[in-house]
């Protein structure tokens, strides 16, 4: 996260960003995975003009085991 901040020219917030994950008893992964789970993904990827062929491809390449 420090060079996302550094090249965003805003000061480090690793430590802030810990802390309220501290305080909300939680990891960054819950965090993100709590933001998402509100986020109809392939909705907002078709509304971007993705079509069956493209979603498809795009979720294979997503989940598939590393």
């Amino acid at each position: 996260m420090p060079s996302l901040f550094a090249a965003l020219g805003m000061d480090d917030q690793t430590e802030e960003i810990r802390n309220i994950l501290v305080r909300k008893h939680t990891t960054a992964r819950d965090a993100m995975i709590s933001a998402l789970e509100g986020v109809d993904v392939e909705a907002r990827l078709r509304a971007a003009g993705l079509g069956d062929d493209e979603v498809t491809a795009l979720r294979y390449r997503l989940v598939q085991p590393a």
